[in-house]
């Protein structure tokens, strides 16, 4: 298919180059239609290419700002999983010393309770 149309190509060349040098009449006209012709198709395409570029370009750029998003979302989750990890630490420890305060009250409210069994036992034997 390209060999074709190169070959397409040059013959219009030719033809084209053929009608300049030597052509009148319907010839020369038929040559500056054809001329005509391939200068709007030439335009046309020169702007079907700018438009592409444009849009290449756009797309180029979109990409990166993806990409930097991405890269700091990526980082911004490193940081959160750290973070996570170290409240959970802090949740554990605080559990560990509310136990232990747990503990400690449970330990001072059985030898509060101790001593009053104590006293009342006392008051009793002193009282009968």
């Amino acid at each position: 298919a390209v060999v074709s149309t190169q070959s397409t190509g040059q013959a219009k060349e030719s033809t084209i180059n053929d009608l300049q040098h030597g052509g009148t009449g319907r010839d020369a006209r038929y040559l500056r239609d054809e001329i005509r012709t391939l200068e709007v198709e030439n335009e046309k395409l020169k702007k079907e290419l700018k438009d592409v570029g444009a849009e290449a370009l756009t797309s180029r750029e979109n990409i990166e700002k993806v990409t930097n998003d991405f890269l700091e979302c990526k980082a911004m989750n490193r940081r959160l999983e750290g973070d996570n990890d170290q409240l959970k630490k802090d949740i554990l420890d605080l559990r560990n010393q509310m136990e232990a305060q747990r503990e400690a009250l449970m330990i001072k409210r059985d030898g509060d309770e101790g001593r009053m069994m104590k006293r009342l036992q006392n008051q009793e034997q002193t009282f009968p």
